[in-house]
């Protein structure tokens, strides 16, 4: 709101009527201070005029109207016009001493006002450096903020991780626990099965070795029941055979005196021949009978071989048994 509000005529009016009727001079200064410097000079200077033209017109209608002489009327109006141009000049005078000391005072406040001003911008530019620096120093709490949110979460996730391998690692303790039990019973039956397989070993190889000397035994025996039967066969067949040379020479002889004895021992020689061809036909047989005697005798000669090597493979499957078994030994030693 503008100061020229901040004023009424009457207020200006009432302050030229007591200057007037004080006999002072009606001026700006003067009016201004009596109406306690409130509103514009411009509106409180055309107030000023507006009253004086007011009691112009009101002296000029007392004059139309006037009872007094015309030569009184006419000295009072040189007067009121000598009065009126004093009026005037002082009004004048004083409006521009006035508006000299307003011109004056408004040079001081336009500097006043520029310092001020130029404080204001400085005190804006401050507050802008201000801003700015609180802008920045908000952008870096923030992001130091953020970072130590991100180091909180972090450490919470750090923290939480922590938790899970301690339990990852409660959980592997058991499990080894576990584990060891399980291994130590392995282990533990890995000893009994490994002695119950040295001992079934030790009893299959003395069982192996028991049976293999007693097929041996008994293949010797048989192997000498047969040459012994061979042999006795062999004799017997040599004795027949002797005996059927010698039964061929005497058939011969007889063959022979059957021939000097002509057709009388025709029938004799015919039975002789016979007889020869009969005793052909069983040295025959004694001769298969031996090669079939000799044949068996082979096959169990064969048959002891085939029983020795079973006996050294057996020997031999028992000592890989044994070495596989002995690391088994040794690991469970150490």
């Amino acid at each position: 709101m503008s100061r020229g509000t901040q004023v009424k005529f009457e207020d200006v009016a009432q302050a030229c009527a007591e200057l007037f009727r004080a006999g002072e001079s009606v001026s700006f200064a003067k009016v201004y201070q009596r109406i306690g410097s409130r509103g514009g000079q411009q509106v409180v200077t055309d107030m000023i005029r507006r009253w004086r033209q007011d009691i112009a017109q009101r002296l000029l209608a007392e004059r139309e109207h006037s009872q007094l002489p015309p030569a009184l009327v006419q000295a009072s109006d040189g007067l009121i016009a000598s009065l009126w141009q004093q009026a005037l000049a002082q009004a004048q005078q004083g409006y521009l001493q006035q508006a000299e000391v307003l011109a004056q005072r408004e040079i001081e406040w336009q500097q006043k006002l520029d310092a001020a001003q130029g404080h204001v911008d400085q005190v804006d530019r401050e507050n802008l450096e201000v801003k700015a620096l609180l802008a920045r120093v908000q952008g870096e709490l923030q992001a130091r903020e953020a970072a130590h949110q991100e180091l909180v979460q972090q450490h919470q996730a750090l923290q939480a991780q922590l938790a899970q391998v301690e339990r990852e690692r409660g959980l592997a303790r058991e499990q080894v626990g576990q584990l060891e039990a399980a291994l130590e019973g392995e282990r533990q039956r890995h000893v009994e099965a490994v002695e119950a397989l040295k001992a079934q070993h030790a009893s299959e190889l003395r069982q192996v070795r028991v049976q293999a000397d007693s097929d041996r035994k008994h293949l010797m025996v048989q192997t000498d029941e047969l040459r012994q039967a061979h042999r006795a066969q062999a004799a017997q067949l040599r004795e027949q055979l002797a005996g059927e040379r010698v039964a061929v020479e005497t058939s011969r002889q007889q063959l022979n005196a059957a021939r000097e004895a002509g057709a009388r021992w025709q029938g004799r020689a015919e039975v002789a021949q016979q007889e020869l061809v009969e005793l052909k036909a069983q040295a025959a047989k004694a001769q298969e009978d031996a090669s079939r005697w000799q044949g068996r005798a082979d096959a169990l000669q064969e048959a002891l071989a085939a029983a020795r090597q079973q006996v050294d493979a057996l020997s031999e499957r028992l000592g890989a048994k044994k070495e596989a078994s002995q690391p088994g030994l040794q690991d469970d030693k150490n």
